[in-house]
């Protein structure tokens, strides 16, 4: 009975906790981050308005790619 495949698999979990471990230690900063620019954009009704704006055409221009792709890939 070969194992190796075993092994590998292993290994990929391993990596992938690691990596997720990683990332949600990150979590804490990134959130004090956006409350940092929530504050700020709070304080500063213009700059907010803009930063929806620029926020609406990203959606938009996300769903746009998204509905471009053909149908093979979803």
């Amino acid at each position: 009975y070969n194992t190796d495949h075993l092994e590998q698999k292993v290994q990929m979990l391993e990596s992938s906790i690691k990596y997720y471990q990683t990332k949600t230690k990150e979590y804490p900063a990134i959130e004090k981050k956006i409350q940092a620019i929530e504050k700020v954009l709070n304080g500063n009704p213009d700059l907010k308005r803009q930063f929806e704006k620029e926020i609406q055409l990203q959606k938009q221009t996300q769903m746009q790619k998204s509905a471009k792709k053909p149908k093979f890939f979803k």
